[in-house]
């Protein structure tokens, strides 16, 4: 109930306002303001507890003032006033069963008052106890039967109770009283849509529209009706008056959009889409659902479609220009199209106007590793993680990014600072513990990038990438070959398509001097991965080892035109040979 009660009371020069009705108002004959039988100093001493009550309830002391309300009711019982005022006390300190017995109290001694009845139904509701709160609503109606508020209080309270029959019933004697008030018609109209009775709420809306014609709020109840019903060109109509009416109503160019959607005119869903996209007025976050829901994650997205999704995303960024969500949807497409680098853009441009969406961050440092940025990727990384120091994610990229910078020193230490903080996330953990491993290897802290490698599959013993790294690095330094091979051999059973493992196993089998098996697995990983200069200069050396010099040099050579870091690369091609 949207009730407003001011309570004036004035003492000398005291003045205490409540946020409720006033409850003063002058003695109804018969009732006497005060009880005549106390004497003149417990009338004193009442009027002091009562105003002292008031004071403190004024200056925000509610349990004082309950305390002086009930010091001035041991002193006159059945002073109404105090009992409203210790009961409205109560109800503003959320006491309502305290309240209820108060008030309850102040009606009994006062029924005519319409404030005592109000703040007890109000109570009622509280406690939901509608039955109760109907019954004070009632009586304020034959208390003050010109006043349509409790009628329609009544009828409330039949919502509440499930009888909405009983509160159509309310409403149309209260339609019938005072005529036909809107706030009456639209409950009337709001109860026939829920009790699916469409007939009734259409001559309700209808009859809305015609006392108020330019009212567009009630032809879209009108073709609400007509959708509930599944007259959709019964509505398109509607919402073609209302367009007539007033061009830029969001919501009807909304409307139409899904009404023409699901009719099948696709046409004329994008021409109202495109309509209410331009609409400053349509909330960004409804433009964003169109665009995800119709495009983003949409499988096997049409040539049309993509071209349907650039035009609302050019639309956006002229209509919400400013907005970061603009930016990093936008970018989230370019990202599913491929263009990285403009996607890239994108998302900067919405980090610019809102450095304070994570998943912003997130999505940038992604496209970082795609586009095997690394240096942007450190810079960003760092940006982000002063932006969001309790993310774990961040510092994983962050520590990627100065690996392959070959910074091993700070990449250990970011390492270990997001491990540090990763809470539950064991997945993460296992990346961080690798990375790890990774890095203290490139260092040449053996023991302690085996500890590292030790630790991610004790977390999960069927990683499959922490498996290979560790046998690799422990092939290249010809030490525990077995377990070596053993947890290669364990990572092809877990990835068996991955040429990376297929790498490590056969280069494990080169160092135990077995060169034709270990020809075979490199020569699988070299035909899915022809590019790769380790693979390459692996399967040179193992065709020097059978004997096949000559063809070893020429992939000797192509891993030197594929990027080979090897120490030894330049020696072995002049050479001829493996020193």
């Amino acid at each position: 109930m949207n009730k407003i009660r001011v309570l004036i009371f004035l003492t000398l020069i005291i003045c205490a306002c409540s946020s409720h009705k006033s409850a003063t108002k002058a003695p109804k004959q018969g009732h006497k303001a005060a009880n005549t039988s106390l004497t003149s100093n417990q009338r004193r001493e009442f009027d002091q507890f009562f105003y002292e009550g008031m004071k403190e309830k004024m200056l925000g002391n509610p349990s004082k003032a309950i305390s002086d309300f009930k010091d001035a009711l041991t002193l006159d019982i059945r002073n109404d006033a105090a009992w409203y005022q210790l009961g409205e006390t109560q109800y503003d300190e959320k006491h309502y069963p305290d309240a209820e017995q108060s008030l309850i109290q102040a009606v009994d001694n006062d029924g005519g008052n319409k404030f005592y009845h109000e703040l007890l139904g109000e109570v009622y509701e509280k406690e939901q106890k509608f039955q109760e709160a109907n019954i004070q609503y009632a009586e304020l109606s034959k208390l003050f039967p010109d006043e349509p508020e409790y009628y329609m209080d009544q009828a409330a309270m039949y919502l509440y109770m499930n009888k909405p029959d009983d509160a159509i019933k309310m409403y149309d004697k209260a339609e019938k009283k005072f005529g036909s008030k809107d706030e009456v018609l639209e409950q009337e109209y709001n109860i026939f849509a829920a009790m699916n009775k469409t007939d009734k709420a259409e001559e309700i809306a209808n009859k809305l529209i015609n006392l108020h014609p330019a009212d567009t709020k009630y032809y879209h109840m009108l073709a609400s009706a007509y959708l509930q019903e599944k007259q959709v060109d019964k509505a398109i109509d509607v919402y073609l008056k209302i367009l007539a009416i007033n061009p830029d109503d969001d919501s009807a160019q909304i409307q139409l959009a899904q009404a023409y959607y699901n009719k099948g005119d696709h046409e004329k869903a994008m021409q109202y889409t495109k309509m209410a996209f331009a609409n400053p007025r349509v909330s960004i976050d409804r433009k964003i659902v169109v665009l995800y829901e119709g495009y983003l994650v949409k499988e096997n997205r049409t040539e049309a479609q993509t071209k349907e999704a650039y035009e609302l995303l050019g639309i956006l960024e002229k209509t919400n220009a400013n907005d970061a969500k603009t930016h990093s949807i936008y970018g989230d497409f370019l990202a599913q199209e491929k263009k990285l680098p403009e996607a890239r853009e994108e998302y900067k441009k919405s980090i610019t106007l809102r450095s304070d969406i994570y998943a912003t961050w997130n999505a940038l440092l992604v496209v970082d590793i795609q586009l095997k940025d690394y240096k942007h990727l450190e810079e960003e990384s760092d940006k982000a993680i002063e932006a969001f120091p309790n993310q774990p994610l961040l510092y994983f990229f962050n520590g990627v990014a100065k690996t392959e910078e070959k910074k091993y020193k700070e990449a250990i230490d970011i390492f270990k600072s997001g491990a540090d903080i990763n809470q539950g996330n064991d997945k993460l953990q296992e990346d961080f513990y690798t990375n790890l491993g990774d890095a203290t290897y490139r260092l040449k802290q053996y023991a302690e990038s085996d500890k590292w490698f030790n630790k991610a599959i004790a977390l999960d013993s069927n990683n499959a990438l922490a498996l290979n790294n560790y046998a690799y690095y422990l092939s290249e330094r010809n030490d525990n070959l077995d377990k070596a091979e053993a947890m290669s051999k364990k990572s092809l059973d877990i990835d068996s398509a991955n040429p990376s493992y297929e790498d490590t196993y056969g280069w494990i089998l080169f160092q135990r001097g077995k060169y034709e098996s270990a020809a075979v697995w490199v020569k699988k990983a070299l035909v899915k991965d022809g590019q790769s200069p380790d693979v390459n200069e692996h399967y040179g050396d193992i065709l020097y080892r059978l004997g096949n010099a000559t063809e070893a040099i020429e992939y000797w050579k192509k891993a030197k035109t594929y990027g080979s870091e090897s120490p030894d690369i330049d020696k072995k091609i002049q050479s001829g040979k493996i020193e």
